[in-house]
């Protein structure tokens, strides 16, 4: 047995005897953060990409910029194999392809009203 394999050996035992509901979420957190952090160094690429090359910069901070790339471009390629086995197990638990979220969701002026009408009931109970 390899190194490896003694370091993720654990991992696949908590795995195997977690509940379906625990699995899921361990999958459903897994698509998610894979693909946010891909996309984040996808971002951070880009910007260093943007950067005007006819630009001066000190061979300090080039060599900076080149390290922090390499890096990114690593990362980001290791959260794609992350994120792909992820959405594989997704898709094996539900039958459904895993997708981002939609933006931030908008609440309606009937949930807030009612969510301050429970604040207020909450208060109300503790300072009784």
């Amino acid at each position: 047995m390899t190194n490896e394999t003694n370091t993720i050996k654990p991992l696949l035992d908590v795995f195997k005897n977690m509940s379906e509901n625990g699995k899921l979420q361990l999958v459903k957190n897994s698509c998610y953060n894979s693909y946010n952090d891909g996309n984040y160094c996808k971002n951070e690429m880009a910007l260093i990409d943007s950067e005007d090359p006819q630009d001066e910069i000190s061979d300090q901070k080039l060599v900076q910029q080149s390290q922090r790339y390499i890096k990114l471009e690593e990362s980001s390629a290791d959260y794609e194999k992350v994120h792909k086995i992820a959405c594989h197990l997704y898709k094996s638990l539900t039958g459904y392809n895993w997708t981002p979220p939609a933006g931030k969701t908008q609440v309606s002026q009937r949930q807030v009203d009612e969510a301050k009408a429970w604040l207020a009931k909450r208060r109300k109970a503790v300072n009784s």
